[in-house]
Parts: C-alpha cells; structure tokens; sequence
C-alpha cells in the first residue's frame, strides 16, 4: 500500500530515515553490511500510528554479497501504538525493533528508522547508511562508486529521489 506520505523519496535526517516502500535502504559498519526494505504499510485511525511490513539482510563476513548463504535475512512487521503510562513509567508503544542481522534500530510508523541502534542514546555509532532504487536484493551492489553514504546527523535533513539513484 502506498500513500501520500510514502512518495518515492528518501529522507535522510535530522537523527532518522524514511525509506520509500520497495525499494532497499542500505546500511554499513566497517565491513559489515545490511539491507532494509518496506514492503508495505497499513495506516490506523490514530494520526502516526500504524503498522509496516518489512525483510532485511545482513553480510557480516566482508563481501557485501546478499545472495549467500552465510546471509541473515528478516522478515516482519513492526507497529506504532500509543504507551500506556506516564512518563518514565509509560510502556507498550508496539514492535518499534527493526532487526538487521546483529544490529537493531528504533522504528517509527510509517517508514522511519533511527540512525543509531535500538535502546542505546542517541548519537553516532558509525553507521552509515545509502539510498538505492534496488526492488530485488540480487541486483545490489554494495561497492558501487554511485553509492552515496550518510552518516548520522542531528541538523541536517536531505530529500532524494529515487529517480535520481542507481542501483
């Protein structure tokens, strides 16, 4: 399902990414690299609530080749719902943990995604992450010079267009 909200673009910053739906987000640390992309999403009635589909991959051993069998691959959903609480005693809220590989970061419907891992304050943890047009893992390469890497950044927002990219 696509919506207004989900045109096909991707936002980079300030401190998170939303990623347009079918296309991969990649990410990587040192030679570690991971891939994330929306399959869909379902609105609730509740304004920035909602649910999101999505699989990841992940190549730890240096390659970047997704199409191994040493990759872990993730298939799931994640949800925004309202915390129950108060403050520091609030809970609930969803499955806000997208999983990639070894790493997890924070979600946010309907397709945002932290810039640091999952639990951990706020901050650059060396993550880098790239945009593509890719709609199948197969066709990604992760050493392609027209790669353009972002790192964490907690001022500056960038919109681009999946017209603009490459694989």
């Amino acid at each position: 399902m696509t919506n207004k909200l989900q045109e096909a673009h991707f936002i980079f910053g300030p401190r998170a990414i939303s990623a347009p739906i079918g296309v991969f987000l990649l990410v990587r640390k040192g030679r570690e690299f991971g891939a994330i992309c929306f399959k869909s999403i379902e609105p609730s009635e509740k304004i920035n609530m909602g649910k999101s589909k999505f699989e990841s991959y992940f190549q730890g051993d240096g390659s970047g080749l997704f199409i191994r069998k040493s990759v872990i691959s993730v298939t799931g959903e994640l949800n925004t719902k309202p915390l129950t609480g108060i403050g520091r005693f609030s809970f609930g809220g969803g499955n806000r943990k997208l999983k990639v590989g070894n790493w997890s970061f924070s979600y946010n419907y309907p397709t945002w995604i932290s810039m640091w891992p999952y639990g951990n304050e706020e901050g650059d943890y060396g993550f880098e992450f790239s945009p593509t047009s890719a709609k199948n893992i197969a066709d990604i390469d992760v050493f392609d010079s027209h790669l353009k890497w972002y790192k964490y950044d907690s001022h500056s927002s960038i919109k681009i267009s999946i017209k603009e990219l490459g694989k």
